[in-house]
């Protein structure tokens, strides 16, 4: 399993991406997604695609409504990610 800084990371980095002119640098990990970020439905939408891309797990609907902050993402990808996460993408 990658490090918990790499995990991070890369959820930050999805969360930037979808935030126009967003940096990395700038999202900490209590924001929360709506409140803080300015996120609406479309956006959540995209990032549980790109969580899941990402990390190769599935996020139910009902799960990531629960999953307001960036910390309980960063969390749920570490209690839900493969062991070997390469042998998911490898097949």
């Amino acid at each position: 399993m990658p490090e918990l800084v790499t995990i991070e990371r890369r959820v930050k980095e999805a969360v930037s991406g979808l935030i126009y002119g967003g940096r990395t640098e700038e999202i900490s990990k209590e924001h929360s997604l709506v409140e803080d970020l300015g996120f609406d439905s479309l956006d959540i939408v995209r990032l549980e695609l790109e969580i899941e891309d990402q990390f190769g797990i599935t996020i139910a609907d009902k799960e990531m409504e629960r999953l307001v902050t960036v910390d309980h993402i960063i969390g749920y990808v570490i209690e839900n990610m493969p062991e070997d996460p390469w042998q998911e993408v490898q097949g």
